[in-house]
């Protein structure tokens, strides 16, 4: 059962709704105001029937939730790094590395 998907208003991330559709696609679905929050940006947003997608076939790997809770998790500490070390700068200290 493929899932919807639906694009943030705010940023236009794309990212995946706890709901499913069968084989037979969108017809007859009426989806109207569910309120989704964007996993990006924070944004709550109404959703209506036309909002909602099922992704096209990507070539390559399509990441999990896992492997995107990991690359964010090292985009945090590069970006905590990067804030030390300018506050370092700051105090005219080199750090080692």
């Amino acid at each position: 059962m493929p899932t919807l998907y639906v694009t943030c208003h705010n940023c236009h991330t794309e990212f995946p709704t706890p709901i499913g559709v069968t084989d037979q696609g969108l017809s007859g679905v009426l989806i109207s105001g569910l309120t989704h929050k964007c996993p990006n940006c924070g944004e709550e947003a109404q959703y209506f029937t036309q909002d909602y997608h099922v992704p096209t076939a990507t070539s390559g790997r399509v990441e999990s939730g896992a492997d995107v809770a990991v690359k964010n998790e090292g985009d945090e500490r590069r970006a905590e790094n990067q804030v030390d070390m300018v506050k370092l700068a700051g105090y005219g200290v080199k750090p080692e590395g």
